[in-house]
Parts: C-alpha cells; sequence; structure tokens
C-alpha cells in the first residue's frame, strides 16, 4: 500500500483530481471548543472531498456544532473527547454543518439560542450524513489524509511546545511527554499531510494563524502522542441528493470477467489512488495488473513490480466495484451500439442508435425510419436507420386486400414473393415455416435462407409430402433465425397445427417466445 503512495503529501496538493481540500486556518477557538474546532476542520475538508471543491469555501461553526450537538446547550466546562466528538458529528450531523457566517463564533448557553441559530440557518444542508473510521494504523492515517483531506488526532504538549516553534516555525518537533507530566495537556489536532522522507505529520493546530505557519507545524511520527489510536479518526460523509458536485466522473468499460471492468489511468492516478477512489482491494489489484504487464518490475526475476510510478495512461484490470461506488464516482462507458443498463451494457432499444464509445443514451432514428435487427451492429451507424416504408412486410397490404395469397414485400433492399395471411385475426402475417408430410415419415428439416425465399403455402391438405419442395417459391422449411431476427417491426407470431388428432391454433408476443422464433434459443411459451 505504501509502495503505490505519493512519498509525501498534504490535503493543499491535487490527489486523484481533487482540488486543494486544506482548511483554512480558525482563529483561537473560545474556551472548551478545541475538539470542536479540529473536528469542524476535518468535516471541512471531507465535504470539500465529496464535492471536489476547494475548502476554503466551506466554513464550519465549531461553536455552534459544540453547543448544540448533540444535547442541546453545553457550557464551556462540559469539555469534549474526540470520540465524543465523532459521534456527536454522526447522529447531529446538520448541526456541524452550520455556516460559520449563518451560525455565528460565539457560545450559545441556551436551547433556545439553539433552536433559533437552527432555524435561521435552515435545513437544507449539502451533507446529509457521515460516518467514523477509526485509525489504527499508520498507513491507514495516511490513506484517509488522501481520501479524505484530514484526520482529527491529538496531540500531548507542554510548555516547551510553544516555545520551540517561537524559535523555529519550519521545525520538526520530536518530544515526547506523558499526560501526567507538568502542565501536560492533551489537544486535538487536525493531521493534514505526512512526509515518509522526513518522517514527520503535517498538523494544523486549534490555536490560531500565528502558530508556526499559519497554523500548520510539523510533528516527527510518534512524537507527542500523535496518530494514538484511540484518538485518531476520520469521518466519511455522502452528499444530500440535490447537492452540488464538481467531482469527476471516471469512465470504465466493460472487461470479459464478470464483475471486472477496464479504466485507463488519469492524470495524477497512482495505484494507492485508484485503490482508494474505487475502494478495490489492493492485492487483487496489484496481483491482477501485475499479470497483464501493467507495471514495471524492480528485479530481474519480475516479482516486485514498482508500484510508485504514476498511471497515467495505464490500461488497468478493475474488479469488485460497489453498487455506492459506481453510482457516485464511476460512469460505464458503452461501446457502438449498446446503451448503460443498470452496471452493464445493453443493445439499443428498436429505431435508436449509438454511433460511439460513451454513456449517453441511445439516438432515435429519424422519423420514418427503422433499426433493422437486434445486436449492436445493427445499431451503430446512422446508416442503420432505413427508411420504414422500404421495409414493410405483408402489413403493408392491411387495409388495401383481405385476400390471402403471394405478394411482393422488400426486406434488406430486395424484393421476395411471399405467402402474406390476410384474413386471419387483422391479416398482414407473413408465413415463416411450412411442414405438410405424410404420416409416420419424418423427412429433414430446411433451415431457409434469404436465398431459397420464403415458403409458399401450397396444398392444406393432409398427407400431402412436400418435403421436396426446396428453394425460390417451394414449400416446405422454415426461415433462418438470423433473418427472422433482422426483419422490422415483428410484434406477435401464430402457430397452426393439424394432423389427424386435431387442431392447434395459438398466438403469442412473449419476449422468450420471440427470442426462441428469432434466435433458435429458449423455448416456446405456450401457456
Amino acid at each position: 500500500y505504501l509502495a503505490g503512495s505519493p512519498v509525501a503529501y498534504r490535503s493543499d496538493e491535487s490527489w486523484m483530481g481533487l482540488p486543494n481540500r486544506l482548511p483554512l486556518t480558525k482563529s483561537v477557538a473560545p474556551c472548551a471548543t478545541v475538539v470542536g474546532s479540529a473536528v469542524s476542520s476535518v468535516l471541512e475538508a471531507a465535504q470539500a472531498s465529496i464535492q471536489a471543491v476547494p475548502a476554503a469555501g466551506i466554513q464550519l461553526s465549531p461553536t455552534y456544532a459544540y453547543s448544540c450537538a448533540p444535547f442541546g446547550a453545553r457550557s464551556c466546562t462540559s469539555g469534549w473527547t474526540n470520540e465524543g466528538a465523532v459521534n456527536a458529528a454522526v447522529s447531529a450531523t446538520a448541526a456541524f454543518f452550520a455556516g460559520a457566517q449563518c451560525a455565528g463564533s460565539t457560545m450559545l448557553t441556551s436551547s433556545a439560542a439553539c433552536s433559533a441559530a437552527a432555524q435561521r440557518c435552515g435545513s437544507a444542508r449539502d451533507v446529509s450524513s457521515c460516518s467514523i473510521e477509526a485509525l489504527d494504523a499508520f498507513y491507514l492515517i495516511q490513506g484517509a489524509i488522501r481520501r479524505n483531506g484530514a484526520v482529527l488526532s491529538s496531540l500531548i504538549i507542554d510548555g516547551g511546545f510553544n516555545a520551540f516553534f517561537e524559535a523555529d516555525r519550519d521545525g520538526i518537533y520530536n518530544k515526547t511527554v506523558g499526560i501526567d507530566a507538568l502542565r501536560a495537556l492533551r489537544v486535538a489536532v487536525t493531521l493534514v499531510g505526512y512526509d515518509n522522507a522526513q518522517f514527520f505529520w503535517w498538523v494544523l493546530l486549534p490555536f490560531g494563524p500565528a502558530f508556526g505557519r499559519n497554523g500548520l507545524v510539523k510533528i516527527s511520527y510518534g512524537a507527542a502522542g500523535v496518530g494514538n489510536p484511540e484518538e485518531t479518526y476520520t469521518l466519511k460523509c455522502r452528499l444530500s441528493p440535490n447537492a452540488p458536485t464538481q467531482l469527476q466522473m471516471r469512465p470504465v468499460q466493460h472487461a470479459e470477467l464478470p464483475g471486472c471492468y477496464w479504466y485507463t489511468g488519469q492524470k495524477g492516478d497512482w495505484v494507492a489512488g485508484v485503490v482508494e477512489l474505487l475502494q478495490l482491494d489492493i492485492l487483487q489489484f496489484v496481483s491482477d495488473n501485475a499479470k497483464l504487464g501493467a507495471f514495471i518490475y524492480l528485479d530481474a526475476q519480475q516479482k516486485q513490480p514498482d508500484l510508485s510510478r504514476p498511471l497515467e495512461g495505464v490500461k488497468l484490470l478493475v474488479c469488485g466495484i460497489s453498487p455506492e461506488v459506481f453510482s457516485t464516482v464511476v460512469q460505464l462507458e458503452c461501446p457502438p451500439g449498446q446503451t448503460v443498463k443498470g452496471f452493464s451494457c445493453a443493445v439499443c432499444p428498436d429505431d435508436t442508435i449509438s454511433t460511439a464509445l460513451g454513456s449517453a443514451p441511445c439516438q432515435p432514428c429519424p422519423l420514418g425510419t427503422v433499426t433493422l435487427g437486434s445486436t449492436a451492429a445493427d445499431h451503430d451507424e446512422s446508416s442503420d436507420c432505413k427508411p420504414a416504408a422500404d421495409y414493410l412486410l405483408c402489413d403493408k397490404y392491411i387495409g388495401i386486400t383481405n385476400v390471402s395469397g403471394v405478394y411482393p414485400v422488400t426486406t434488406n433492399g430486395k424484393q421476395h414473393q411471399v405467402y402474406c395471411d390476410m384474413e386471419t385475426d387483422g391479416g398482414g402475417w407473413l408465413l415463416v415455416m411450412n411442414y405438410n408430410r405424410k404420416a409416420g415419415t419424418a423427412p429433414r428439416t430446411k433451415i431457409r435462407s434469404l436465398d431459397d425465399g420464403f415458403p409458399i403455402l401450397n396444398s392444406t391438405e393432409l398427407g400431402v409430402d412436400e418435403s421436396k419442395s426446396l428453394g425460390p417459391g417451394g414449400s416446405w422449411g422454415t426461415m433462418d433465425p438470423l433473418v427472422l431476427g433482422a426483419l422490422p417491426k415483428l410484434t406477435e407470431f401464430r402457430f397452426f397445427l393439424r394432423n389427424g388428432a386435431g387442431t392447434m391454433h395459438l398466438k403469442s408476443s412473449e419476449p422468450n417466445s420471440f427470442k426462441y422464433i428469432t434466435t433458435g434459443r429458449n423455448d416456446i411459451a405456450t401457456s
């Protein structure tokens, strides 16, 4: 995981297409709201991450959150722990996302004041809810900073902390004191970056801009109790349904393996970033793509892939994308002739086309034109929209004649003589299968191509052997399902069967039965 991550990162740097998510330094927090100030900074970065906007444009009110969530008014002496604050942010999310300009920065000392502020600020929020992730490992903290922009943690400091940064505001603080030491104090802070070359965290302090570099200081890994698993959390938030976002969807295409897609790395992509953004299993991701040759190897035996290189332009296999990620981060692109349907691609509907790779819906054919066939190749070019008048079958004679017989029809630009039943059930029925044979015989079935022509009804008398009546104008055989699948506007089919035992006459438009007629697969539904 670390091998596929940047050696150093701070949340004012771009990550996976996200802008500067470094929260603005807050003024010194009044009374006991230091934890509230740090949590507000974490939430500002979290909201900036899911909306893909600069965190500087999101300023929350830590005093309102502290005063009014989750129990009503609180006093300066109530106090708050990191755990208590993040739990409150989950149970009373709206209170934490009250804007500083609206809610103000002074303490609210009564339930009535909290209610008035809530009414004044309104109930509309871009963020609908948040969830907590406790971070108990070094690499998890770094990943959370990259994903969410900031992490809540704490420092144990004494009087020497202030003196150190007064002497060298760019120095790396590496002192550790116990909480029981003289003048020791536990302080909530916001982790906003790291440096694995010099082994320090970038820490945003709640003491105002005069401290360090505009409130930012460097703390050595492990110093001052920073990153304590019992005090370190990140908050992942979700947008309200209609909230605006600048987050760019990542295009993927279907891969051959079930549940897998192809993704081409974009500028600024890293192994860790792709895994974090798409919430993938990193071991599977690295293993799958190492087998496909996506990485350069560091050793001659090709056992150690180099995961430190940016992935721009690299074709990657990604498997196991969750429905939530699919709906918020990923955009499926379908080949020409297909459109997005759920998490997969489907052939464009009748009389529509799609001529390019993408996610746009299939476009309707011009008025008076139709598509033929049910494959993507029948819907991937403008020329697939054919003049409807040139592809009418027996239905072109409805209202003109009620006499059954042989009539000319055109398909694929070629005229054919066909038998049309113009008397049964409104007329317009095209004969596509005809068998009449002697009792006790089983002549071989004939699959007729367009060159053989459609079967022409000859005798309806039982026992007449028509098995030799082949070729154009012949009576024996059934049209190739591929021919039928390419015919336009088939909506129903009829079967008429008669033998010495009786007669069966059925009609259907059931989809699976139609699939049997036009592909030769599935079964006829006779119920």
